[in-house]
């Protein structure tokens, strides 16, 4: 009985060891592919890093118009002349802006001025805090109770087409008043990432929440 037992000892002994180096082994593996994971994400980030700088400063340079809007409608609330001197202040921001796809003043959130108008007359008095989407109605009480600019993502415009649409409030010692509105033309935001170097290895793409592609700089097949 004694025999059996020593004989089982060495057999145990390497069940253990074997079990032991599997147990080191998979711990090691998994600390070497986070480590290579850690390591690749890293440099994917490095290489997009350059795409999200300057997409962020083409639409936060166009996002400047919104308080060139709003310091022009604060003096002008009442003037009985307020619409002939909206359109020629947005004309000549329109003019000086690229990728502007319209320009609105909403008093009470229902847009009344528009610019420029034609191609955009389905805009005057919808209310975008009775949008059926709710997306877009959450997107203007956002922009009416935290005072700052805010932008939705490329949603589908009433005239049609997508555009991001940015928000400003407009109050009236410190009683709300309105909204002044731009809508972004997508496409033309994206222009100068067509112009930025390519990222070697990777297919570039930008993406809203809902995974809608919204541009697309597929990389360069090498010959």
């Amino acid at each position: 009985m004694r025999s059996k037992r020593t004989n089982f000892l060495p057999l145990t002994a390497s069940i253990l060891a074997l079990g032991l180096f599997t147990l080191v082994w998979w711990k090691t593996n998994l600390w070497y592919r986070q480590e290579l994971l850690t390591g690749e994400r890293a440099h994917i980030t490095a290489e997009l890093a350059p795409y999200g700088n300057v997409l962020s400063g083409a639409i936060n340079g166009k996002l400047g118009i919104l308080n060139g809007l709003k310091a022009f409608v604060e003096p002008h609330l009442s003037a009985p002349t307020f619409a002939a001197e909206f359109e020629k202040f947005a004309a000549g921001l329109y003019a000086a802006t690229t990728g502007v796809r319209v320009i609105t003043v909403a008093p009470g959130a229902i847009p009344r001025y528009v610019y420029p108008l034609p191609g955009n007359e389905s805009i005057i008095g919808h209310n975008p805090l009775q949008d059926p989407r709710p997306r877009v109605r959450a997107d203007a009480e956002r922009a009416i109770h935290s005072r700052e600019i805010t932008i939705s993502e490329p949603e589908e415009l009433r005239p049609g087409g997508l555009g991001f649409v940015a928000r400003l409030a407009v109050h009236k010692e410190e009683i709300f008043w309105g909204v002044g509105t731009i809508a972004l033309d997508p496409e033309k935001c994206f222009a100068r990432l067509r112009s930025e170097p390519r990222p070697g290895r990777l297919n570039a793409s930008v993406t809203g929440s809902s995974w809608q592609c919204l541009f697309r700089r597929p990389r360069r097949l090498r010959r």
